[in-house]
């Protein structure tokens, strides 16, 4: 999954910008220039503004990583107890119950043929 990049408070601005200015003449490179100029001169309190927005992407950002993060561990740590488990998954699991079911049973013949002897022997 991929998680879009947080945005600094120049983009923020520069997105702004660019919708307002969209109808001036003028090649992309010369309203670039003008943009970066005006974010040079914007004083504090209006910077602001392109800070909030900033700092709530950030926070998004942040939380999806975060999400992404926990997801590609919680998958990490099934694939390692699927290739403990014979790489088989829950199928291999069943399998390996089924088998010692069989050897269970096995014991008990094991243990009443023990007992026949016994009662032979007397």
């Amino acid at each position: 999954m991929s998680i879009a990049a947080a945005k600094s408070a120049y983009s923020y601005f520069c997105s702004e910008q660019h919708a307002q200015r969209r109808s001036d003449s003028g090649s992309m490179g010369d309203r670039m220039r003008e943009i970066a100029e005006a974010w040079r001169e914007l004083d504090a309190s209006a910077r602001a503004k392109y800070d909030k927005l900033a700092e709530k992407d950030r926070a998004r950002f942040d939380r999806e990583s975060a999400d992404r993060d926990r997801a590609a561990l919680e998958e990490q740590a099934r694939k390692r107890a699927d290739q403990h488990n014979g790489g088989l998954g829950a199928r291999r699991c069943k399998q390996q119950r089924e088998e010692s079911d069989y050897d269970s049973d096995d014991d008990d013949d094991e243990s009443e043929d023990s007992e026949d002897s016994d009662s032979e022997d007397s």
